[in-house]
């Protein structure tokens, strides 16, 4: 795991989702701090003016007012913010969802799971990663489900 106590942001409107996310979070790196915003107007802003910068943002692609893709935009456009690692996590398992996050210059795609069992090993994994600076295809969908992954390399 990460040596330093992360400080990561979760843009998720489900509430449901968040409470499930930021626990399994917890579970695996206890000193973290972990945020929810519920929109990505919020996601920005927060961002923005948070003396400390998130070492991690996970994006949600639905979020209200400002999308996923929009979001992902701006941070990549923005001086400050946009070296910060974004984890797409999304719901969206379609393999155009996934092409055009890795061109807007997402770090990696996580499809949500199915279980918290799975999101816990996808977390693990992917904190456990070098972080790209560069994203290569190869490594970009972190999922436990080899049909996704299969489906985006032959895109």
């Amino acid at each position: 795991m990460a040596a330093k106590s992360p400080h990561i942001i979760l843009a998720e409107d489900d509430p449901d989702e968040c409470a499930i996310f930021l626990e399994t979070v917890k579970e695996l790196l206890p000193n973290a701090s972990v945020k929810a915003v519920y929109n990505g107007q919020e996601l920005i802003k927060t961002t923005l003016q948070d003396e400390q910068k998130p070492d991690f943002i996970f994006l949600d692609l639905n979020v209200p007012l400002k999308n996923g893709y929009e979001c992902l935009k701006e941070i990549r456009d923005t001086e400050g913010i946009k070296t910060i690692p974004v984890i797409v996590y999304s719901g969206s398992t379609h393999a155009h969802s996934i092409q055009k996050a890795f061109e807007l210059g997402a770090t990696f795609y996580m499809p949500k799971p199915e279980s918290i069992l799975q999101l816990k090993k996808l977390l693990k994994r992917m904190f456990n990663l070098k972080i790209p600076i560069v994203p290569t295809r190869e490594k970009f969908v972190l999922s436990s489900n080899p049909k996704i992954v299969k489906e985006w390399l032959h895109l």
